[in-house]
């Protein structure tokens, strides 16, 4: 097949078909790459973002418990401070399902180190420093409640 011998309407349109399939070519790699994008996109929100939203929610949890003890123990009175251990305890189990929800996404080796650290870092927490207190706090011992906020 000699090219010199195609005449201008054929050489346009072996032009154009070329151009169309270049074209073709170049839209079927940007859509393959826009879904491993979005793909992506999907993996870090949920290992990531979605993780972060869970530790945040503990955090808030655990200094709106600092705060409600902390107010049950300046405040001196009874029918307070069973409100507030009411509150520190729904947060508790709140705090309990998001690091619960925390534990079971998809964690990295760092993480399950930070994870093993922080566990018996509130494993020490609670038994040391905040059922102790809320024990206080339900006997009426606002004495001994002070004190074990003072530390």
């Amino acid at each position: 097949m000699n090219l010199s011998n195609w005449t201008l309407k054929r050489l346009l349109a072996a032009g154009f078909g070329l151009l169309m399939l270049a074209v073709a070519v170049v839209a079927a790699v940007a859509i393959v790459g826009k879904r491993q994008a979005v793909s992506a996109m999907q993996a870090m929100y949920d290992d990531r973002t979605v993780p972060l939203a869970q530790l945040g929610a503990v955090r808030f949890l655990e200094a709106d418990n600092q705060t409600a003890l902390t107010d049950a123990v300046r405040r001196r009175d009874t029918a307070h401070s069973r409100q507030m251990l009411q509150r520190v305890e729904v947060n508790e189990t709140e705090m309990t399902r998001q690091w619960e929800a925390y534990l079971a996404t998809k964690l990295t080796d760092e993480e399950r180190e930070l994870v093993r650290q922080a566990q018996a870092a509130l494993q020490r927490y609670d038994g040391e420093a905040l059922a102790p207190l809320m024990a206080a706090l339900r006997d009426g011992d606002h004495d001994r409640a002070q004190a074990l906020l003072e530390g």
